[in-house]
This record gives C-alpha cells, structure tokens and sequence, in this order.
C-alpha cells in the first residue's frame, strides 16, 4: 500500500519521480544505504528509517544548513520515542562502547549544560536520520556492510571524524 502511494505521489507531483530500488538478498541495511546511496543523484543523501513522524515543520532545511557546510560530515536529528523520551541525540564512545547520549531521558530535558537543545558536535549521529553530501559518502566508500544491522552508521561517523569532518546534532 504504502509503495503503492508513493507512485501514485511521484506521477501526479511536479517533483521529481521517486525511484525504488529494490534488494533480494537478506536484510543488510549498509547494503541497502550503499545501493540507494548508488542510485541516488542528487547533492545530499538523507538516510531516513520508515517509522519516523516528522514533528518539526523545518526539520530538514535545518538539516541541510549543516550538510552544505564543508567541514561537516554526518548530520543528525533529535529523534523521540512515542512517549517522548529521548531516543537519539547523538553518539558517545564510552569505555569502547558506542551509546546514545540521555537514552530514555525525557525528551524536554535540557542536558548537559543545554546539549539536548543546540546544535553540537557527537562522534557520532544514528542514521535512522541522517543527511550528508553524497560525494562525501563514496569518498569515504559508504557503509561497511560487515555491519549488517548495528553500528554501520556508528562506523560511518567514525570514519568522517577520522578524514577531518565534524559530525553534528
């Protein structure tokens, strides 16, 4: 149904027609990034997970503000849970670890000193929301699909600190 829609969306717009690529093998979402990422041809990639409701009116031009900017690798949204916690804010490397920054924390929660409400720079952002330019992605070779299902995004980001860009929040 929802397929459905979005032909039915791309054929009556004035914007341009949404192409779906399609994958048969077994779920890897790098592999799914880098083969979406291959047939895309704008400027900027947005990687968006297909549950998220967009609840801020210019979410995306703000996103865009940093991902035009050349010193900025991977953008990130504050992203929510239903019931209003935090589910994303940014990326910390803790004792090794890769974790999400006031995970479960209310979400009108300040932070530390005001971080849950400015924009900021974390070694990493998830890419259930993520904007980049797309030249900066196949610079870096993508997502390392060793990383089927966790810490590609998390590798990413590490891999754009490591090349010299900032990723932000």
């Amino acid at each position: 149904a929802m397929l459905e829609r979005l032909g039915e969306r791309s054929s009556e717009s004035s914007l341009p027609p949404i192409r779906l690529v399609r994958c048969a093998e077994p779920f890897n979402f790098a592999q799914r990034i880098n083969l979406g990422a291959d047939a895309a041809n704008g400027e900027f990639l947005l990687f968006l997970n297909d549950d998220t409701e967009i609840v801020t009116p210019d979410w995306i031009e703000s996103m865009l503000e940093f991902a035009q900017q050349s010193e900025i690798g991977a953008v990130g949204a504050k992203l929510l849970y239903p019931d209003h916690t935090v589910q994303h804010v940014g990326v910390m490397i803790l004792e090794g670890n890769a974790g999400h920054a006031f995970h479960k924390v209310d979400g009108s929660h300040p932070g530390y000193y005001c971080s849950n409400v400015v924009n900021r720079n974390y070694w990493a952002v998830t890419a259930a929301c993520l904007m980049m330019r797309r030249e900066l992605f196949a610079q870096i070779g993508g997502m390392d699909e060793q990383f089927p299902i966790n810490y590609n995004d998390v590798d990413l980001c590490l891999t754009l600190h490591q090349a010299g860009y900032r990723n932000v929040m």
